[in-house]
């Protein structure tokens, strides 16, 4: 099962048992993305599930992807939670602190280093993580030398001070990324907003 919150002046919650319908989650968003471009409505989706006792969790699930995803992809007809998860949880971290200050220090002191000397290490550092440190699959995606990158690589490692081989030091790097990312939408959307004033 997996649930769809519609939005109207009101909610309309709706559940779909998969296995009753014979369909499998996407085709059943699907038939539902028709209705709801008929009628001009929009759904937030949470993932499957199968213990109704865990109804409200994923009540807000679907809340909290209808939420998100007219904010930040108002084109769009409905919106699964699982696209917005990590916007999510981006967002509860940064409740009491910016995304900056929830930064490893070592990708501060990398993109400080890039802002003064005009450098894009920083974005070089989040490819070569996003590929799980594939150097052939990040070569090929930023089109440049082995050799080079390698350089680059050295110097991110010593502008940081960190070991890139430390799963906790990635997970961090990525999660910083996320939050960023996040922070950047938000400002984005406030100068949107603010422009239609």
């Amino acid at each position: 099962m997996f649930n769809f919150i519609l939005q109207s002046t009101n909610y309309i919650f709706y559940i779909v048992n998969l296995r009753i319908a014979g369909k499998n989650r996407n085709s059943a968003t699907i038939t539902v993305a028709e209705q709801l471009r008929e009628f001009m409505l929009r759904a937030g989706i949470s993932i499957e599930f199968q213990d109704l006792a865990r109804l409200p969790y994923y009540f807000n699930q679907a809340s909290i992807a209808l939420d998100l995803g007219s904010r930040y992809d108002s084109t769009l007809w409905s919106y699964r939670f699982e696209h917005y998860m990590l916007s999510y949880v981006a967002e509860q971290c940064m409740q009491e602190l910016d995304a900056e200050a929830l930064c490893p220090i070592g990708l501060l002191k990398l993109r400080e280093y890039c802002r003064e000397k005009g450098r894009d290490y920083d974005v070089t550092l989040r490819i070569f993580l996003e590929n799980n440190m594939s150097i052939a699959n990040t070569i090929r995606k930023i089109h440049m030398q082995r050799a080079t990158f390698l350089y680059q690589l050295n110097k991110i490692q010593k502008i940081m001070g960190v070991d890139l081989q430390n799963y906790e030091t990635r997970l961090q790097l990525m999660i910083a990324y996320q939050l960023l990312d996040k922070e950047s939408k938000e400002n984005e959307v406030s100068e949107r907003e603010y422009a239609e004033l």
